[in-house]
């Protein structure tokens, strides 16, 4: 009980929640590295809190009182006066440290609503539902991978269920990690944290897309929507009993490529590592050295030049191929994302730039960041910086072939946009952590030879869009028909609905959030 006390008292005082299936989930399909990061960084925030919430509950519960009093003269009154005194004073600040726990949960919450939750669950019975949950989850990766054993009747099955009416020579997939478009100087953040990109914006080759959102605020939810046909409407259906855009695109005649900078020990832990293991070829960068290895994103970069063939394989007009790159892009911790080289922006230029305040820009706050929120937030900006280098450098490598590559962030990090909070949690969302960034490239090639695609991009650049229908519009824009395929859910379509609410944390967005200087 008491370490169930310390862990709640950890997510409350960080998460304004209780454990729930989400953090389980996200602590099995997390890998070593992000959870040493996610400690060592939440740790130091309000550590004396908690630290002191531990340290007298130790005292209160566990402390030998017969034996300390038995040093000096034991059951004399003043000692057994001490002995009351000490427990009445530990018990005094494990209350103080409660309500405090509890009036912050109270500011987010309704009464009634907390109360309904407390009456209906014990901490035991919340444990065990949120574990019961995720157990449930990880079965179903079980049969997916018993899925997985039988692929050859699944091919068969599916044969005559895809469709496509022509093919491209190189499909580039790059999904980002955690990066927010509003610290992107591509979608007009004031200091220049994405120049390469700003570049290729100019020369007409980068389309960028002004009202992307993802449906949740955690890779593993976010992904296994992005890239089955899995949404919030029929979210009742596990994503593994849903097509994969892997499979599609292997059953519409592609080779398929996925290169991960994402850790493969979390393999069998969720959803994105499941289906990567899908293609043709898959390659994780960190396979060696899983447990103990920082490697930045850039490290893909050799991976996919010194595969078999692969330069005479982009070139060529006749291939089919599809790559998808996998990056770890802003994840916190920033500082280990990027390099010496890239810590460029320092709390210096926050503050002569007048985005040293407590507010989502441009909005002015009274309230001034304190030293280690600038820090992070100077950090953060230096990983996005450093992601503007990566995502550039693999534009690179299809330039001068006929490609197209399509950028998408999985979701955002909040970086003290309007409270002390930097991260990702749905119990206490905000539009700062699913406004992703959405872009993509196309080759002078590509352009001359698929004008209409160029058009039907431009042409949907400013639509609203989530990105949990990612794979009816990448379907749609590559004339590939599955039998889940819907046109009125894709981004290009004619017949797109664009008037379909989009849904995060259970807040309609386009009502509720995207308007929301959150000042108040």
């Amino acid at each position: 009980m008491f370490l169930i006390a310390c862990v709640d008292t950890f997510l409350i005082a960080h998460f304004h929640t209780f454990v729930n299936a989400v953090f389980v989930d996200i602590f099995f399909s997390s890998n070593p590295n992000e959870a040493r990061e996610f400690l060592t960084f939440y740790g130091r925030q309000n550590i004396w809190v908690i630290a002191l919430f531990i340290l007298c509950s130790g005292i209160f519960l566990f402390a030998p009182y017969e034996k300390i009093l038995n040093i000096f003269k034991s059951h004399t009154k003043s000692n057994v006066k001490a002995n009351s005194l000490s427990k009445a004073f530990a018990l005094c600040v494990c209350i103080i440290c409660l309500l405090g726990a509890g009036f912050k949960l109270y500011r987010v919450y309704s009464e009634q609503s907390i109360m309904v939750y407390l009456i209906s669950k014990s901490s035991y019975m919340r444990w065990g539902d949120s574990i019961a949950n995720t157990i449930n989850n990880q079965s179903h990766i079980a049969q997916y991978k018993e899925l997985s054993k039988n692929y050859n009747a699944f091919l068969q099955e599916s044969q005559g269920a895809i469709a496509a009416t022509r093919t491209f020579p190189n499909i580039v997939l790059i999904i980002g990690e955690s990066t927010q478009k509003n610290y992107m100087s591509l979608y007009n953040y004031p200091l220049p944290t994405t120049p390469k990109l700003q570049k290729l914006q100019e020369s007409g080759n980068l389309i960028v897309f002004s009202d992307v959102i993802s449906p949740h605020s955690h890779t593993n939810q976010v992904l296994e929507k992005v890239l089955t046909f899995k949404n919030y409407e029929n979210n009742q259906t596990p994503w593994f009993k849903q097509q994969n855009l892997i499979d599609i695109l292997k059953l519409a005649g592609y080779k398929t490529h996925w290169l991960s900078n994402q850790e493969v020990i979390s393999i069998y832990g969720n959803a994105p590592e499941v289906i990567s293991t899908r293609a043709d070829i898959t390659r994780f960068a960190t396979i060696n050295d899983s447990y103990t290895n920082e490697t930045y994103d850039e490290i893909l970069l050799p991976l996919f030049d010194n595969m078999q063939d692969i330069k005479s394989q982009v070139k060529s007009t006749d291939s089919k191929n599809t790559y998808i790159f996998h990056l770890m892009g802003t994840h916190l911790h920033y500082i280990h994302r990027y390099p010496k080289a890239f810590d460029v922006f320092t709390p210096q230029d926050l503050i002569s730039h007048n985005l040293h305040t407590l507010a989502p820009y441009p909005a002015i706050s009274n309230t001034l960041l304190n030293n280690a929120q600038l820090r992070t937030k100077t950090e953060y900006l230096n990983a996005i910086l450093y992601n503007d280098y990566v995502v550039s450098e693999i534009i690179e490598r299809f330039k001068e072939s006929d490609s197209i590559v399509i950028y998408l962030s999985d979701h955002c990090d909040e970086v003290y946009d309007f409270r002390d909070f930097a991260g990702h949690t749905e119990s206490m969302g905000s539009r700062f952590m699913i406004e992703v960034p959405f872009m993509i490239y196309m080759s002078e090639s590509f352009k001359s030879h698929y004008p209409e695609i160029v058009k039907k991009v431009q042409e949907a650049k400013d639509k609203p869009f989530m990105s949990d229908d990612f794979i009816h519009a990448f379907l749609d824009l590559f004339d590939i028909s599955a039998q889940d395929s819907i046109q009125s859910r894709s981004l290009f379509s004619k017949d797109y609905n664009d008037k379909r609410m989009r849904i995060f944390s259970g807040k309609d967005y386009d009502k509720d959030l995207k308007h929301d200087n959150l000042l108040n």
